[in-house]
């Protein structure tokens, strides 16, 4: 009897302390398992659940112990919700409401044992056969009592376009794609225009090559709230110039030591569509540009136009003219070694259809520095000063040598160095400065830019910072200047216009 009455005893003492455990402030079970929080793809929605009281502990997380604890009816509606991941372990409640928000898909209630559900005014795409009806149609197989009418269309939020800049050449025809976003969006009408019809047209994404020039392609959605442009460049689809002479696919009278840059520089086509190839294919980008090798024009990653290079009296294709290339002329004229193609024609100097003795000699006499054989020479004024004389034939004499940062001399130079050193062969006394520093020169003469007189210096504004003259050159005449150019990489003579009319700012005389 005793020994019974001690069990009672034991027993009420357990459950005396399984009740303060659960009830009593500060005493906690422990949980034989720790459950993780739900991840949900939408913040919104974890929210309104955590203010349906969803978050049991208030520890700001949710379990899926925690959200299946909510009973009864639960009303989430106008909430801006657009995603329902997570709602599957809410499985204690009967009735759900989702009105008005922006719902896509209800796949994540399909396992729950609802008694109603409002989906009205949602994002729902209840076509026929469509996934949307087909999960409405399984709750309602349930014995769920759906309502799922009216449906909102889903709003366009933005518009791409797969390319924004592209080249081509009149003529060409270019088809751009535009994607509207998202992509179940339910007004998917386009508007295309062009900023300049002489340039291009566009159809419904199809553009049309005019004319040379620039244009920017617009497309916008139906309520012109968003836009999206690509640029567009109409380039011409040869080689153009007007220093050297283009003939039967070949670019000649190239004079010789002439540098790819200089080459360049030459041509009216942008510099980022030309390439130079030697005699084996390869690109070459330095030292002398010879006969055979090959320049081309590339836009839009087709290769437009190719002419073969001839410089006038260099037989071997080295871009000089030396004691082999008379030999090779010699050994032809004497019918030992007959030369063939473009090798022949650049050997033919006085360009009248054969080799002979005048060709061999005038090669000669360009070697002894008695008769140079000439390219291009732009027509340039005669110069009465001596001293500005002195101080152009040294800038020219430096022609086709290398660009190099920080460089004054003799053998390559920068903008401000090629500057220095002209003036100091000259004998003009002046310390190594910046463009910018001489362009603040007091001793020298203000000089409008439309009043520059050969061996004037120009200045020409940085781009990045206008406030400050990031270039200098030295005005030849006519319309033509010389300079050290980082963009060719050499001395070169180039005519003002283009960059170096958009950017051209004063200039300074030095002699006066």
């Amino acid at each position: 009897m005793k020994r019974n009455q001690d069990l009672w005893k034991k027993s009420i003492t357990i459950i005396l302390a399984l009740v303060l455990a659960l009830y009593v402030p500060g005493i906690s079970v422990v949980r034989a398992e720790t459950e993780d929080p739900i991840v949900f793809s939408d913040p919104l929605l974890r929210q309104a659940l955590q203010d349906a009281g969803a978050d049991v502990n208030a520890d700001s997380e949710i379990t899926q112990g925690e959200l299946s604890s909510l009973s009864g009816t639960l009303i989430l509606d106008d909430l801006g919700i657009t995603d329902l991941s997570g709602m599957q372990y809410a499985t204690g409640i009967d009735a759900l409401s989702l009105a008005g928000n922006q719902i896509r898909s209800i796949e994540p209630l399909l396992g729950l044992d609802l008694d109603t559900l409002d989906v009205s005014d949602n994002y729902l795409d209840l076509a026929e056969g469509g996934e949307d009806l087909a999960d409405i149609e399984t709750l309602e197989a349930t014995g769920c009592s759906v309502v799922y009418a009216p449906q909102k269309d889903i709003p366009v939020s933005g518009v791409a376009l797969n390319k924004t800049s592209l080249e081509v050449c009149p003529g060409d025809t270019q088809t751009l794609t535009a994607v509207v976003s998202p992509e179940d969006a339910a007004d998917q009408t386009l508007f295309w225009t062009t900023s300049d019809e002489t340039v291009l047209t566009v159809n419904d994404g199809a553009l049309t090559a005019v004319s040379t020039g620039t244009a920017t392609v617009r497309v916008a959605t139906q309520d012109g709230n968003y836009v999206a442009e690509c640029s567009v460049s109409v380039k011409a689809s040869a080689l153009e110039t007007d220093v050297y002479v283009i003939d039967d696919g070949f670019l000649t009278n190239i004079t010789k030591l002439t540098s790819p840059g200089q080459l360049k520089a030459n041509l009216h086509n942008d510099l980022e569509n030309l390439f130079i190839y030697d005699q084996e294919g390869l690109e070459f980008t330095n030292g002398s540009v010879g006969t055979g090798m090959t320049v081309q024009l590339v836009i839009g990653d087709t290769v437009r136009d190719t002419l073969t290079i001839i410089v006038n009296g260099d037989t071997n294709g080295d871009g000089m003219i030396s004691i082999i290339d008379y030999t090779l002329v010699r050994l032809d004229i004497l019918g030992i070694l007959p030369l063939e193609g473009v090798y022949r024609k650049a050997s033919d100097i006085d360009a009248d259809g054969t080799l002979n003795v005048i060709d061999y000699t005038l090669q000669r006499l360009d070697i002894l520095n008695l008769k140079p054989i000439n390219g291009f020479t732009p027509d340039l004024p005669e110069v009465s000063d001596a001293r500005i004389r002195a101080f152009l034939d040294i800038a020219l004499a430096q022609q086709g040598k290398p660009y190099v940062w920080g460089a004054e001399g003799p053998n390559d130079f920068d903008c401000s160095g090629f500057v220095y050193y002209c003036l100091t062969q000259t004998g003009y006394s002046v310390y190594r400065a910046t463009a910018n520093t001489y362009s603040k020169w007091k001793s020298w003469q203000y000089v409008d830019r439309d009043s520059l007189q050969p061996g004037d210096l120009m200045f020409y504004i940085d781009e990045d910072d206008p406030s400050r003259i990031g270039h200098i050159g030295i005005y030849l005449g006519n319309g033509y200047h010389i300079h050290a150019s980082s963009s060719y990489e050499c001395i070169i003579i180039c005519k003002i216009d283009g960059w170096y009319d958009e950017t051209l700012s004063y200039g300074l005389r030095v002699w006066y």
